[in-house]
């Protein structure tokens, strides 16, 4: 399967479980992605303190994070 790098990650917040990402790809809700080859399904995105359904490439947008992440992950589509 062919994986191509969809953001990079620029914070992470421990205590609540998110991780805000830079976008180079668009993504949705449900959409399952990986970081350091471990997968998860999007169940939240949030721009500027609202919950969405999609964002767009260019935005920076907080995901929700099912695991630790460092700066400068790079979030791919799997």
């Amino acid at each position: 399967m062919v994986s191509f790098k969809i953001g990079t990650v620029n914070a992470y917040y421990a205590k609540l479980s998110m991780m805000a990402v830079d976008l180079t790809a668009e993504i949705h809700l449900g959409d399952l992605v990986s970081i350091n080859s471990q997968e998860f399904k999007i169940s939240k995105i949030k721009n500027e303190h609202i919950f969405i359904d999609f964002a767009r490439k260019g935005e920076t947008v907080v995901i929700n994070a099912d695991f630790p992440v460092a700066i400068g992950d790079e979030l791919v589509r799997s």
